[in-house]
């Protein structure tokens, strides 16, 4: 990446250095974050609503943008500074014009980056409301189930209640004659 940009130097929390050094370590960054992100993909390949490996792709690429974005807001320091350098015939053409192609790479990787996180959330999204639905499926169920289980338990119940009291009137109703005979 950088490497065949030479002469142009940056300052980056108060030290001058070389463009490519400067560079040297988000490079080795976003190249390790790149290596982790292929191993999650590969096994997503096998288990696409795996949802460890949808958030640990997720945070990965968040990771990824991060590392990108400063990358590339040194790169557009650099091109700042570049282009001045050029005026003054301190750097090539040909420096400066890989500079710019450097600026659009990343740009473009960018913007890659934030296309799978956006693509990578919507998955997430997706099936989280399928889980949701799946479980608002079960929710239906279990309360027809339960209405269907409830309606006759209570009806039984309300028979039972009332056959007991009409057991209890008739009851009173024979002591009483029992009563008036008897007595």
């Amino acid at each position: 990446m950088a490497g065949n940009i030479k002469g142009i130097t940056i300052e980056i929390g108060g030290n001058t250095q070389k463009l490519s050094t400067a560079l040297k370590q988000v490079n080795k960054e976003s190249k390790d974050m790149q290596s982790e992100l292929k191993k999650v993909e590969k096994l997503l390949k096998l288990d696409p609503t795996n949802t460890e490996l949808l958030a640990q792709k997720q945070e990965i690429l968040t990771g990824a943008i991060e590392a990108t974005e400063e990358r590339l807001k040194a790169l557009q320091k650099a091109g700042e500074k570049a282009h001045a350098q050029l005026a003054n015939g301190e750097i090539s053409r040909e420096t400066f014009r890989e500079l710019q192609r450097e600026i659009i790479r990343a740009e473009q990787e960018l913007d890659g980056l934030r296309s799978a996180a956006a693509e990578t959330s919507n998955s997430l999204g997706k099936l989280a409301s399928n889980l949701s639905g799946v479980g608002n499926q079960l929710t239906d169920i279990g309360g027809k189930l339960t209405a269907g289980v409830t309606a006759p338990i209570a009806a039984g119940f309300t028979l039972a209640v009332e056959g007991t009291r009409e057991l209890r009137g008739d009851l009173a109703k024979l002591k009483t004659k029992v009563d008036t005979a008897g007595g």
